[in-house]
Order: C-alpha cells, then structure tokens, then sequence
C-alpha cells in the first residue's frame, strides 16, 4: 500500500501541536479495533471505552477526514493517528476494495451521483429564475446605496479625527444596517474598520476604505452602463455571490500548482483561510478561500511546498483570482522556484495594473527575488537591490527570526501578499525548498 504522506507532512496537517501529540499517544498505544485500507481510502475503528468506538477514515488523495468522535475540528486526533500507523505500520492493514458500509456512506455525501443533463426547456425556465432572483437582489441593493452615501459624507463632514473616537457599535450598526439591504460584501468592509483604528497607518486606511466606498456607490448607480465583467466585478465587492457549482461550469485550467503560501485567520465566528498557488507552467496565481463555523476543521488540508496536479476553475472576474478545484491529486515532484518580480519597481507597476483593472481588489500575491530582509525603527523591511525598501506586517514580527535565519543577510526569494499598506510573508525559499513562515 503506497503513501505520499511523511510525518512531517502529517504534522503539517494537525490543526495544532495538541492534537497532533494526542495522535501519537494512540498511534503508540495501538489499540485499533480493525485497519482496513487501499490505494484509495484508510479506515480504522478506536475503541473509545466498554460500549463505544470511533469509526474513522481518511481518503488519501486530497486528503478529506471522516471520523464519528465529538472533535469537531478535522483532522482530528483519530484521523492523524490512522496516517501515523499507516506511514509506520502499513502492514497492520487489511488490503481491500471492499468499503464497510459508513465509508461508503461519507463517500455518497462527499460525491453525490451526477444529475441527468437538462433539456432545453428546463435549462431555459432555470435561467429565467435564475436572472429574476439576481434582478430581485440588486433592486434591494440599490436602495441601500443612497444610504451608504449619506453615511460616507457625516464621516467626512465630522472628521477623520474624529472617526477615531466613535464606539465600535458605531461601525457595527451601520454594517448591520448594509446586510439587510444585502449589501454584505460592504458590510464585511465596514466591520474590519474598528479592528485597524488603533494602528500607526489608520487615517491612510479609513481614507481608503471611504474612497473604495464612494467608488463602489457611484459605480453601483452606473450599473447599467458598466461592462458586463465589471457589473460582475461590482457585484461581487457588493456582496452577490456566485455559487461553486456555476464557478465550475466555467472551463478550467489545467496546471501542477505549487502551494506557496497560507493565511489561516477569524472573522467573528468564522474561520477562513486563503492558500495561494502558483501555476509553474502558466504562472498563473490561483487563491482558494474557505470558510469553516467556529472550531470546525477544514475538509482538505493543504502543504507549503505541495505540488498539486489539477484543474482549477476561476470565479469571474476583471482580475482572476480566486479559484475552485474541479480536480486535482498530490504529486512527487521537484520544486523549481518560479520567476517573481526581480526588484520592487516591478512589483509596484504590477500592482498599479492589478488595481486599475480591478480597483477593489484586497490581497494580492507577491514573489519577490533577490530582497534582504532588516530592522529599521522597531519595524521589519524588505530591501531591493535598489534600496528600495517594503514594510512587513506587524503581525508578522513573531516569526521574523525564522526568516532572519534563512536570510543571514544575504538576498532570498520570498512570497507573500500585500494588502496595499503593507506585505505579510508566508513561504521563503531555501536551497529549491519551499518552508513555510
């Protein structure tokens, strides 16, 4: 039985060093009731006292979890202690293809059977409904916009000082005010804003977000005279979302992506992450969002370093970014550094063309080549061969000694993304390895 995963990797995919070291006590303990795998799928049953046991599975190609204990992040402690014996201890596995009736069960769910394809008729009644629900929906956002307006010009009349000083109930009842005119993407924006206020750069950034506001508002009001991509574009930043199944339809592109980097953070009780690929033979940017309620794990786990053969399906846009996997396997291959901006000039004018075809764009990946990393004033820069220099995140000052270490002040290829103020470093690249920060 063939497996990709060292345990390297799977510590990788422990959501923390608890759980990881929990499954080293019950890979150790050995007590599984049955191990059962192949090519395909692992499962195994865990006794978890006299009259209770904990079916769990993983399938190994992506990979996705399964298992029936109470954790409710996944992987949990059950799923790693399976890849653990499985690693160590193949030969304590059953070989069959024969699925036990619960892995057969979560397979079903995971891959429900195709729809017979529609008949002309039916595909024509669903675009009927599927247009009047969408013009349904920007009615109501369009009556939110005159009150967006209003709201942007107190906050200019009063002051940017002044904003400073307002409650964070301030920023929240009006968001709260833009999800009933299902303007949630606005809402989401509006937020954030209490979260920043107390860092060194908030008047650039409130001034921003205000200008990007404005913007969205005139825009929305010319929304019948706008491009169809960038009625699409507007929206989208507005808040009208498109469904993974419509994002799939579209044609894929076909490439070995590289995972180059990871940001896993929360908004209120939600969960996301946003993992970058590079496409090493189209160089082309690929960002996968997900989102999981409170604790909850992710189905797939990506690996820094991971290279992911797959065809991957854009969401429309001026300025294609985010992506789904239509489908996709791990492979074993050789990591060869892709080409990135060879100076910060480069960057930069890459970054004006980002912005000019889609202005409300809020991440945007960054490889640069060739950059030293220093200490300047309490704050950590990358600096070009020019002398130019770019601010790192302040959130990233804990893990600045990991990157100092690879660099030992000498230039490195690094990648991250830029928020317009300032980078956050994910990955670095040391000796063709690819090592997370």
């Amino acid at each position: 039985m063939s497996f990709i995963w060292s345990t390297e990797n799977i510590r990788a995919l422990a959501p923390d060093g608890l759980t990881f070291n929990q499954a080293r006590g019950i890979f150790f303990g050995n007590k599984w009731l049955s191990l059962s795998g192949n090519e395909h799928f692992v499962w195994g049953v865990y006794p978890a006292g006299p009259n209770w046991r904990f079916q769990t599975a993983v399938k190994l190609k992506e990979p996705t979890f399964y298992c029936s204990c109470r954790s409710r992040t996944r992987p949990c402690k059950h799923n790693l202690a399976l890849l653990l014996t499985l690693q160590r201890n193949s030969d304590t596995f059953l070989i069959t293809n024969e699925l036990p009736d619960w892995v057969q069960s979560w397979q079903d769910k995971q891959n429900p059977k195709p729809k017979a394809p529609l008949s002309e008729e039916e595909i024509l009644i669903r675009e009927q409904r599927k247009s009047a629900g969408r013009d349904k929906r920007i009615t109501q956002m369009q009556k939110g916009i005159p009150d967006l307006e209003r709201w942007l010009k107190n906050i200019m009349e009063n002051g940017l000082a002044e904003a400073r000083e307002y409650p964070p109930s301030f920023w929240d009842d009006f968001a709260a005010r833009m999800v009933d005119a299902k303007l949630g993407g606005i809402a989401r924006r509006i937020r954030l804003i209490k979260d920043y206020l107390e860092l060194e750069n908030w008047p650039e950034r409130l001034l921003s977000d205000i200008g990007d506001f404005y913007l969205l508002s005139r825009a929305f009001k010319n929304l019948d005279y706008q491009p169809p991509q960038s009625q699409r574009d507007i929206l989208a930043v507005a808040g009208l979302s498109v469904k993974k199944s419509e994002v799939l339809e579209n044609k894929g592109v076909t490439d070995d992506w590289l995972v180059m980097g990871q940001q896993i953070g929360t908004e209120e009780k939600l969960t996301y992450r946003r993992t970058w690929l590079r496409g090493l033979d189209t160089e082309r940017d690929a960002l996968l969002l997900d989102y999981t309620w409170g604790n909850q794990g992710f189905e797939t786990y990506w690996t820094i370093g991971q290279i992911l053969e797959g065809e991957i399906c854009y969401y429309p846009a001026s300025l294609q970014q985010r992506g789904l996997f239509r489908t996709f396997q791990p492979v074993k291959k050789t990591i060869t550094i892709p080409d990135g901006f060879g100076d910060l000039q480069e960057f930069a004018e890459a970054y004006a063309k980002a912005i000019a075809s889609s202005p409300w764009i809020t991440g945007f990946p960054v490889l640069l080549e060739n950059v030293v990393p220093l200490l300047h004033e309490s704050h950590f820069f990358l600096v070009d061969q020019k002398m130019k220099q770019l601010r790192l995140s302040d959130e990233f000052q804990d893990k600045t000694m990991k990157l100092l270490a690879v660099s030992c002040g000498n230039p490195i290829t690094i990648f991250g993304e830029w928020n317009g103020y300032e980078l956050t470093p994910l990955s670095v690249f040391s000796k063709n390895r690819l090592l997370e920060l």
